[in-house]
Parts: C-alpha cells; sequence; structure tokens
C-alpha cells in the first residue's frame, strides 16, 4: 500500500512538473485583449464586461491551462503529441540541453461558478475557482546527479550543488468578489478573495550540496533543505476534498486600473494574486541535513511519509502565490481595432519570470472579437497566439492560446497555454427614466453649441431662449444687447418663430429627445468622434456627472428628463470645448422629438467654435442693423414702423443700445 501511495504522489508531482510543466509559465497574454469577457477580470479586475448579467456555467465555463520548461519539451523525454504514453528520462539526450539554472512552471484551473451584474458604470462579481499551481526551480547539478545514480557512475568526492533546487506545488479553492467601476475616461476594479488551501508540496532553506563520500551510494550534506507537505493524506484514498477544506486558510487580492491618455491611447496595470496560505493542517515536515543514504530511496521513503505518515501538531508554515503584474497599452486605430503592448513578470519563489506581447484587436459587428498576438517568454521567443469570442443569443463561446501550435504539437514546444469557456450573457435595455448618460449613442454637441458668451446676466440669456416666439411677452426686450447678437441658442434653431403664441406649451408626459447630427466646419461629411461631458444641475446648487468620455460617430440622440436642468459640454479634437445650459423650460417646450444638426467651428483666437444650422422653415432673420436699412429716407416716421416687427428678435432700437 504504501508503494501504491508513493507511485501516485510521483504521478502528480513529477507528471504536473514533466507533463504539465514543459510554458515557462501561464501568462495568459491573449486573454489580455479581450476586455469585453467575463474572464479578462482575471488578469485585469477593471476590465468590466460588455453584458449587463454574466453567469458563468460549472467547470465548462472557464477552463484555462498553462505549462513550460525551458530546460527541455515533452517529446525530448519520449511524449509524442498530446500521448504521454513512452515517456522516460534519457539523461544521455537531456544533460546538453538543460541549463545551469533551469525552471518549470505551470497552472491549471476552472470555474465553478460566476455571477456578476453591471448597472451604469459599476459592475459587481461572485465566484469562485479551482487551482492546481506550481514552479519547479532545478539546476543542471539535478539532472547530472540522476544520470549518475541512473548509470551507477559513483565517483567518491564528487559534488553536485543543489542550492538552487526548490518546489511548491499548491492545490487550492477560493471564493470571491469583484468590484469594478469606470470614471470617465478611467476605471478601476479590485477582487478580494478567500483561499481554502487543499494541498501544498514545498520546499525552505538555502538548499545543500552532496558530495559523494567512500561509501557507495552515501552522500555528504552540506547546508540545509527541509520538505513540506499538507493535506496530503487527501491523496491516499482515505482523505477528502470538503468545500471548506481542513482548515488550511489564506486571503489574497487583485486590483487594476486603465485610463486614457488621450484620444488614441489607452495605458492599464494589474497585479494580481497578491496573498498566500497559511498551512496548519494536516502539516509534515522532512529535513535533509549532515549525511544520506540512497538519494532515490529516501525521496521516495519521504514522500510516502507525507501521505502516511502522523501529522506534526505544532508545525505550520506558509506559501505565497505566484504573483502576476501586467503593464499594457493600447493604440485605437478607430472604434473596432486596436494595437496593442503588454509587459508581464511572473514572481514566484523570489524570482521573476518576464514575457511580451504584441497583438492586434479587432471587433467584428457587435457578436464578435477577435485578436492576434506575438509573444516572447523565457525559452520560447517566437509564439502565435489568438483570442476569439462569439456571442450567439445569450450563449458566449470564447477561446484564447498564448501559442496556437499548442493546438497541434504540445510536446514540441516550450510553451503551452489555452483558455476556453462558454458564458451566459444577457443585455438590458436602457430605461426611458435614465437620462442622457445612457443613451446611445448618446451625443451633447448639439446642447453645447447652443451657450454663447452673454456680457448680460447669464440665467437669463439661457434659460429662457422660447420667449423669442412670443410677441406679447416682454422677458427679451431688458437685455436688449443680446438680441444684436447672431448667435442663436439651441432651441431658438429648433423652434419656428412662428409657433402658436399665447400659453406655454405644457410639459410632455415622458421625455424629450433630441437627434441629429454633428459636422466640422470646413469638411465634408459628418464627424468621427467628439468628447461629451454631462451634468445635471441639482435644486440645492449641485451638479451631477451623468456621462463623461469619447463618443465614436457624428450622429447623436439625447433623452432628456424635463423635470432638471442640465449643463453639457463638447468638444472634437480640432474644435475648443462649447458649454450650453439647458432648462427644465427649454425641455418643456422642445416637445417630445427635435431635430437639429450642428456644425462645430474649428479653434480660432475669437473663441467662436458652433453654430446650429437653421430651421427648414422661411428665410433667415436678417440681423437687426439690416432691418433698420428699409427707408433711409424718411427716417422720422419710418422708427415707429421699424420698432413693432413681426419677429421680436429683429427689433429697430437693438442697433442703438448696441452702440457705447
Amino acid at each position: 500500500m504504501m508503494k501504491k501511495a508513493t507511485q501516485w504522489t510521483f504521478l502528480v508531482v513529477a507528471g504536473f512538473f514533466l507533463y504539465y510543466a514543459p510554458i515557462h509559465a501561464q501568462h495568459n497574454l491573449a486573454l489580455y485583449n479581450m476586455p469585453g469577457v467575463q474572464q479578462a477580470t482575471y488578469v485585469n479586475p477593471s476590465f468590466i464586461p460588455d453584458a449587463s448579467l454574466v453567469i458563468g456555467l460549472p467547470v465548462i465555463s472557464n477552463i484555462n491551462a498553462g505549462f513550460g520548461n525551458n530546460g527541455f519539451t515533452l517529446k525530448d523525454v519520449g511524449a509524442s503529441g498530446f500521448d504521454p504514453r513512452g515517456m522516460h528520462l534519457d539523461y544521455e539526450t537531456l544533460l546538453p540541453l538543460v541549463k545551469d539554472e533551469n525552471v518549470a512552471t505551470g497552472e491549471l484551473n476552472t470555474q465553478l461558478f460566476a455571477v456578476g451584474f453591471r448597472a451604469k458604470n459599476h459592475y459587481i462579481a461572485f465566484e469562485s475557482r479551482e487551482h492546481v499551481m506550481g514552479n519547479f526551480y532545478y539546476p543542471k547539478d539535478a539532472i547530472q546527479l540522476g544520470s549518475d545514480l541512473h548509470a551507477g557512475n559513483y565517483a567518491p568526492g564528487q559534488a553536485y550543488y543543489l542550492n538552487g533546487l526548490a518546489y511548491d506545488l499548491t492545490h487550492f479553492r477560493d471564493f470571491s468578489v469583484t468590484y469594478a467601476r469606470q470614471f470617465g475616461r478611467a476605471s478601476a476594479g479590485v477582487r478580494f478573495r478567500y483561499l481554502i488551501g487543499l494541498e501544498n508540496y514545498s520546499t525552505s532553506g538555502p538548499g545543500v550540496v552532496l558530495t559523494a563520500m567512500e561509501e557507495e551510494n552515501v552522500f555528504q550534506v552540506d547546508g540545509q533543505l527541509q520538505l513540506w507537505s499538507a493535506g496530503a493524506s487527501s491523496l491516499s484514498g482515505d482523505g477528502s476534498y470538503p468545500i471548506w477544506g481542513q482548515g488550511n486558510r489564506g486571503f489574497a487580492f487583485d486590483f487594476g486600473s486603465t485610463y486614457a491618455l488621450g484620444e488614441k491611447i489607452t495605458a492599464s496595470f494589474s497585479v494580481i494574486n497578491l496573498g498566500g496560505i497559511d498551512w496548519s493542517a494536516g502539516v509534515r515536515r522532512k529535513m535533509i541535513a549532515k549525511q544520506i543514504e540512497d538519494p532515490l530511496n529516501e525521496i521516495e521513503k519521504t514522500f510516502d511519509g507525507f501521505i502516511k505518515g502522523n501529522p506534526a501538531t505544532n508545525l505550520s508554515y506558509n506559501t505565497a502565490l505566484p504573483t502576476l503584474i501586467y503593464i499594457g497599452s493600447a493604440y485605437e486605430l478607430n472604434e473596432k481595432s486596436a494595437f496593442n503592448l503588454l509587459l508581464n513578470s511572473r514572481y514566484a519563489q523570489g524570482k521573476h519570470n518576464l514575457a511580451m506581447a504584441l497583438s492586434y484587436s479587432q471587433k467584428i459587428g457587435k457578436p464578435i472579437r477577435a485578436s492576434l498576438t506575438y509573444s516572447a517568454v523565457r525559452g520560447s521567443l517566437v509564439n502565435l497566439g489568438a483570442g476569439l469570442a462569439i456571442k450567439v443569443g445569450p450563449v458566449q463561446l470564447f477561446g484564447a492560446a498564448d501559442n496556437l501550435l499548442t493546438l497541434a504539437t504540445p510536446s514540441n514546444l516550450h510553451a503551452a497555454h489555452i483558455n476556453v469557456g462558454v458564458n451566459l450573457v444577457f443585455d438590458k435595455k436602457p430605461k426611458t427614466e435614465i437620462p442622457v448618460a445612457d443613451a446611445l449613442p448618446a451625443d451633447t454637441a448639439v446642447i453645447a453649441a447652443t451657450r454663447p458668451a452673454s456680457p448680460s446676466k447669464p440665467g437669463e440669456a439661457d434659460l429662457q431662449p422660447f420667449d423669442t416666439t412670443q410677441p406679447k411677452r416682454n422677458v427679451m426686450q431688458p437685455p436688449a444687447p443680446i438680441e444684436t447678437r447672431p448667435q442663436q441658442t439651441f432651441f431658438e434653431a429648433t423652434v419656428p418663430s412662428v409657433s402658436v403664441p399665447g400659453k406655454p406649451t405644457p410639459a410632455p408626459a415622458g421625455y424629450a429627445v433630441i437627434q441629429g447630427e454633428v459636422h466640422l466646419e470646413g469638411q465634408p461629411g459628418k464627424v468621427d468622434h467628439f468628447y461629451l461631458d454631462v451634468y445635471k444641475l441639482l435644486p440645492d446648487g449641485g451638479r451631477e456627472l451623468l456621462r463623461t468620455g469619447r463618443v465614436y460617430g457624428g450622429d447623436y440622440k439625447l433623452t432628456l428628463d424635463p423635470a432638471y436642468d442640465y449643463e453639457v459640454s463638447i468638444a472634437n479634437s480640432e474644435s475648443a470645448p462649447m458649454v450650453a445650459k439647458l432648462s427644465k423650460r427649454d425641455l418643456e417646450s422642445a416637445g417630445p422629438n427635435t431635430t437639429r444638426d450642428i456644425t462645430l467651428r474649428k479653434t480660432s483666437p475669437a473663441g467662436d467654435i458652433g453654430t446650429m444650422d437653421a430651421p427648414a422653415k422661411t428665410k433667415p432673420q436678417a440681423s437687426a442693423p439690416e432691418q433698420a436699412k428699409p427707408k433711409p429716407a424718411t427716417p422720422k416716421p419710418a422708427a415707429p414702423t421699424t420698432a413693432k416687427p413681426k419677429d421680436p428678435v429683429a427689433q429697430a432700437p437693438a442697433p442703438e443700445q448696441a452702440k457705447p
């Protein structure tokens, strides 16, 4: 029974490091370029999924595996393709391949469940995953020792320097809560994780140097190496995997952020697996010191003791998770395609393993997102990866691989990785009570063009533009200089001057919808983008930010609640910002639907940066000076006739008031 248990232990450990560990490490470089997929939050929690609701199915929702060995490949030890049969250690083949310092690392994890919700700029998710991850650092002298023992080449006085020998293999389960939020051009996210340790094998100490003594198969040990295990009794067949483990606990957290540096460039940063596990239940320890007889037999007895031996009652130790650091940037060619640069470090047992990736990502309509990735990692400098996500109804299928050759010939590679899964995703239509911030495509360029600079009281000029359509009202008469300006507010251009005077138009039962096109002066067609800021003006004098950021395209559609006043700012990369206010009265008078185009003017010293297209009605209004010229031969009688024009904007006294 002991022999069988030992063989099972070696199958787990050796199988992991030799079959599942010949990428240098799992880096998930291709997954980083798929921010719309829920699983991308595992490499940067600030990546908010596109869907309003995401449900991860057990196991099939995500299967993620990465493994590697910079010293040799699986083919070098007899594997063929995906078939591990025939694997054996051919020391004569391996010795010329391995370096003085080598590393085999890997990880296998699957999602047990996941539920994520998105509301406006917020995202929260509850998740659980199962992990197996490990690192194995071995010097060339470890392979040399195995070769000499296997061939019977025993030479007294021969020294084997194993001070770089270390390993850490951990099986654990986590339960986590993720929260992310978008702040205009920036977003940030954090994941808090509760870790349940199931099994661990690890080493500690500075390492040892073995020196062959005169007696055969006896080695003098200089230095110290401690071998630890916890939870290994689960492998004997008598143990189990309870949901909450056997008393080994830990904590970890992930965090990340993204920020738009400009119109085209976005930067991102994240740190994953910052934490570890305390092992205090089922702990066993083996000390290697002084001298050792028959190393191969000693290793077998050690792992037998880990599984069948009695655990210590007063021993404990802790291990840290391999920490991943990502630094990325993206250059957007347009709203659907981008080039990406990504730098990555995997830090474990005091050593960094670096990786770099260049990629191109493309959105193909709404349901498809694809990417191509070139990456370089230690021991494998040329890797071609890809990612693909497809949405069919509520089902989202995705796959990502750092090296596509993994799918064909994994045994020939130093680096291998794959990440596949299925999600259920649901999109929620915006509610009508949500104002501009959630109207798509939300565009405030129209409103921004409505706010010209005014020497008079800004409140009167901005909040009562509709009075110009009502001849019997005298609201516009006191600030006479305003009437002489050629610029008009948005709603003066929108509502025809021939509208029915008298009682004000009652507020619509629903919401005011404003839509149209945005143009840039001197350029044909619509703009391809603009920057938008929308504030709701609160009764207490404060402001609530409803939306900020870049909007693609030249079409806008605003859905506004007429119960509030709004302040809106818009700018194109070639125009200065324009700011305008919309009062409740403006929205009520506009009616439920209004169509109006806007032209942004290029930045100029005078600050004249935008106009609204005149409504398609009667001929444009003439300026006040032009209407004062019809009868220059009879100025005295002409004065009273021109003082009462049909259009109150064109009053004759206005030019006289405008002169200093």
